[in-house]
């Protein structure tokens, strides 16, 4: 069961239309977000993954709220429940509150810094290592996604980008090549920025200034393969 309890994210992300659809962020009431869990489980949802952008870095007191809500139905039947965060922001005050959850999306995207730049993206590495140092410590399922084809990126630099998620040994690693998405920013400059993609769904980039199609093409065959070795250990 795919759920939101805001709309909007107060990060710019020049990939995302969540960037560009609502500039401030509103949430739902605990109330009412405790009344659709609880809906949804007795209507036999045992996998939630909880769509906000934002969720796993609200505050502590907030992250206190939603841990109890799934705590409890935690307590009554087994449950998995993903929830997608930022590396970088992950402390000490708020990582304790996490516990109900068990799976983490952490989306890296690149760490090039002009790629960083472009997509209006932070990346702290250091931070970034001591968070999902944080989160390991929950003993919960980590996984880190990149993007392939954001601009500025070179095969290089991608390649390196890889390298970094790798040393970090998350649970599952996604290579994603870009979707240039309608209603984002880098749809509306990918003619600045020479970013050429495929005009029907998902929008797949199909070249860049640093990035052939050819390589491109190399690219998702060796990402694909790459992610395809790394998860199987899972099941090992």
């Amino acid at each position: 069961m795919m759920i939101e309890f805001s709309r909007g994210c107060r990060f710019r992300c020049a990939f995302c239309f969540e960037a560009e659809k609502y500039y401030h962020v509103r949430a739902f009431s605990l109330e009412r977000i405790e009344r659709e869990v609880n809906l949804l489980f007795a209507r036999g949802a045992r996998l939630f993954h909880l769509m906000d952008p934002i969720l796993g870095n609200a505050n502590a007191a907030t992250l206190s709220a939603l841990g109890k809500i799934f705590a409890r139905i935690q307590a009554i039947d087994r449950c998995e429940i993903s929830v997608e965060v930022f590396g970088d922001l992950l402390n000490n005050a708020t990582v304790p509150h996490l516990q109900p959850f068990t799976i983490f999306d952490v989306g890296l995207q690149s760490t090039n810094p002009i790629v960083l730049r472009n997509i209006r993206r932070g990346f702290h590495r250091e931070r970034f290592i001591d968070g999902i140092g944080l989160l390991k410590k929950l003993d919960r399922q980590v996984n880190i996604y990149l993007i392939m084809g954001l601009p500025g990126e070179t095969v290089l630099s991608y390649l390196e980008g890889i390298r970094f998620a790798v040393s970090i040994d998350p649970s599952y690693l996604f290579l994603n090549p870009l979707c240039v998405l309608s209603g984002t920013e880098l749809r509306d400059r990918a003619k600045e920025f020479g970013l050429r993609y495929d005009p029907h769904p998902p929008y797949n980039i199909l070249e860049t200034p640093d990035m052939t199609p050819e390589e491109i093409q190399k690219l998702r065959l060796f990402s694909k393969a790459l992610t395809e070795e790394h998860n199987l250990k899972i099941g090992r």
